[in-house]
């Protein structure tokens, strides 16, 4: 009955740090495939867990039987790690993150409840980790209690689309939590394995509630750093909107120059064709307003999707790539609902800019090609651009060539930042020397 007990505390654990793991990267569980996912993962940790339990008992008077015990203790968060990048969406180092803090809350949750039980009843560490009891009993169930409460905590504050560092900073937390996870590991491990007098007692506690407040100092520093990398995106994004703001106010300022243009031509156009038709040079009039009728065309105007504002983005770059000697192609439904029009705005200047600018630098004929496709429940974006050379070849993590890179290269990323707001995807890919970026965005209710 007590190892059916045990093993169902393990399982009970796996689940709660899975549970946790998909908190923080937004896996939805909920879904058929994700529960498959959550389940199997916590199964077959518990297994894993179990089997590296029974291995460090068997060495267990073996003179380095505690540190061997923390050794392959850290080693489930090495399996969580693992089957999260092969199982779970998300970035990679989101995962890590979310591995080594839930090794670090089970260890050092572990480590306090384990020293305050040894300290008030005063037994040996030991015991409480062998002789099954009332007293195991007791720390296990206290030790899942607060786990409970640690791992909701941490999603309350932990937002996994908040979670956004630069790889240094990511390297700087990760690195932290590891060696606060090792040293916490020593602590108790020493503790373990020597007999302590009560003030030693509390001295090792005090050491280990150190450690354990360190962590969540660094924890709130991640929030924090999260917190203020978002808010700093959020700020180039309104500046892009704001940009996108002042170009579709100046292409609406030269439509409505170009109208009263036409509008002052047409009647001195309507005036000389009258006149030629009223003294019987009707030819002479036909001919006339054929010529009006190319300067009418002469007004470009890509594409209709019924919205001014995206109208003015398209029809503005479209132009600013026919300037440059660029083709233009453009294909696109009648009617853009379910989007907010300023993200897809900056997500349709974004994409055309960077074709725009990738197209340029050809020599010879070079082309653009939009195509945007909608249906009920979303919305299919593809912008396709000449190249010279493979790009993904030469520059597959897409960075930018600019010399300011704070400045630039926020492109792409204002592009996946909104297709991940419409619970979409970025898909970059090449054939022959075409680039192509499709983006797919879901409808929302606005």
């Amino acid at each position: 009955m007590w190892n059916i007990f045990e093993a169902l505390v393990t399982l009970f654990e796996q689940l709660l740090v899975f549970r946790f793991i998909c908190g923080v990267l937004k896996y939805d569980i909920s879904c058929p495939k994700g529960r498959i996912a959550y389940i199997c993962g916590s199964v077959v940790g518990t297994v894993f867990a179990i089997a590296l339990s029974l291995f460090s008992r068997s060495t267990y008077w073996i003179g380095i039987a505690y540190v061997m015990y923390w050794f392959i203790y850290s080693l489930i968060g090495v399996y969580w790690f693992i089957f999260s990048l092969i199982c779970f969406k998300g970035a990679v180092l989101k995962k890590l993150f979310a591995s080594v803090v839930a090794d670090v809350v089970l260890l050092g949750t572990k480590a306090l409840v384990t020293s305050i039980a040894c300290a008030l009843i005063d037994i040996d560490v030991s015991y409480v980790y062998t002789k099954p009891g009332l007293v195991r009993f007791l720390v296990l169930v206290t030790i899942q209690v607060i786990n409970v409460y640690l791992f909701s905590l941490i999603l309350k504050f932990v937002d996994g689309s908040l979670l956004r560092m630069k790889k240094s900073e990511w390297a700087l937390v990760i690195s932290v939590f590891l060696v606060s996870f090792m040293v916490l590991a020593l602590i108790h491990t020493i503790f373990s394995a020597i007999n302590l007098n009560a003030v030693n007692t509390v001295l090792v506690f005090a050491s280990e509630s150190g450690i354990v407040l360190l962590n969540v100092i660094c924890l709130y520093m991640t929030l924090s750093l999260s917190k203020s990398n978002s808010a700093a995106e959020k700020i180039k994004l309104l500046e892009q909107q704001q940009e996108h703001n002042i170009q579709y106010a100046e292409s609406i300022r030269k439509q409505y120059e170009e109208m009263r243009s036409i509008r002052h031509d047409m009647k001195q156009h309507l005036a000389v064709i009258s006149r030629l038709a009223n003294e019987g040079d009707i030819s002479g009039a036909a001919e006339y307003a054929a010529e009006c009728s190319n300067l009418l065309e002469a007004v470009d105007i890509f594409v209709d999707v019924k919205n001014n504002f995206i109208n003015a983005i398209l029809n503005s770059k479209l132009s600013i790539a026919k300037s440059k000697g660029i083709t233009v192609l453009c294909s696109s439904s009648s009617d853009i609902s379910g989007i907010c029009e300023h993200d897809l705005c900056i997500l349709l200047g974004n994409m055309l800019d960077n074709a725009i600018e990738a197209a340029e630098k050809i020599q010879g004929a070079k082309f653009i090609e939009v195509s945007i496709l909608v249906d009920e429940d979303k919305l299919n974006i593809c912008v396709s651009n000449s190249i010279a050379s493979s790009v993904l070849k030469n520059n597959p993590k897409l960075k930018t060539s600019k010399s300011n890179k704070a400045l630039h290269g926020f492109g792409i990323r204002s592009i996946w930042h909104i297709a991940e707001k419409y619970n979409g995807s970025l898909d970059f890919y090449e054939e022959e020397l075409v680039f192509n970026c499709r983006v797919l965005l879901f409808k929302k209710e606005l």
